[in-house]
């Protein structure tokens, strides 16, 4: 008897003293509410190129930067990766792959709660892509490529925005990543605007 009359007066004291945070359980005296577990993170870094050239093949424009993934982006990778389903990502297993890039010409702030872009003026498939493989403890690349001809329709405008996604038409599909470009690229009939969007993943 003497012994758990101890034992409880060490517990009492050890707690007073706050020497020790945890709460008592069915198997263990003090249990640590703080896992010493180390999780792995593995977050989505867009980054984007973007290059303007006359129909003369003249460079007159170069932007890069950094981008903001959508929460749409991460979900809808998700389910690609692992076939779950998700109402944030259409409701179903089927998205496509991120392979389209527009322009636009809002100059909008970014946000990750954006679901196109302010002002889409042209979207095109991808022309070139690839992956590079990850190391162990390094990274994994994605890049999608897209040429963008500026037609009669466009020419004129002052592109400000760029984004991803995973549909062929504009206002349709989810939009992984948007950026702003600043400053704005000013595009006249038979431009040719490349746009290489480089994905880190690690």
């Amino acid at each position: 008897m003497k012994n758990y009359v101890v034992l409880a007066t060490v517990i009492m004291a050890i707690v007073g003293t706050g020497s020790i945070v945890g709460t008592t359980d069915g198997f263990g005296i003090l249990t640590n509410p703080q896992s010493s577990t180390n999780v792995q993170q593995t977050p989505f870094e867009g980054h984007v190129t973007i290059v303007a050239k006359h129909a003369d093949g003249t460079v007159y424009a170069y932007r890069q930067s950094d981008n903001t993934v959508t929460i749409y982006g991460k979900t809808c990778a998700s389910v690609l990766i692992f076939g779950t389903n998700s109402t944030q990502c259409g409701g179903n297993t089927s998205t496509d792959k991120f392979q389209y890039v527009a322009v636009g010409t809002s100059n909008n702030p970014e946000s990750d709660t954006s679901v196109y872009l302010g002002s889409e003026i042209v979207r095109a498939i991808k022309t070139q892509g690839g992956t590079t493989n990850a190391t162990s403890g390094g990274h994994a690349f994605a890049d999608v490529v897209s040429l963008i001809t500026i037609g009669n329709a466009t020419g004129g405008a002052s592109l400000n925005e760029a984004g991803l996604f995973d549909a062929a038409l504009a206002h349709q599909g989810h939009m992984f990543a948007r950026k702003l470009i600043s400053p704005a690229i000013a595009v006249t009939n038979g431009d040719l605007v490349n746009v290489k969007w480089t994905i880190t993943i690690g």
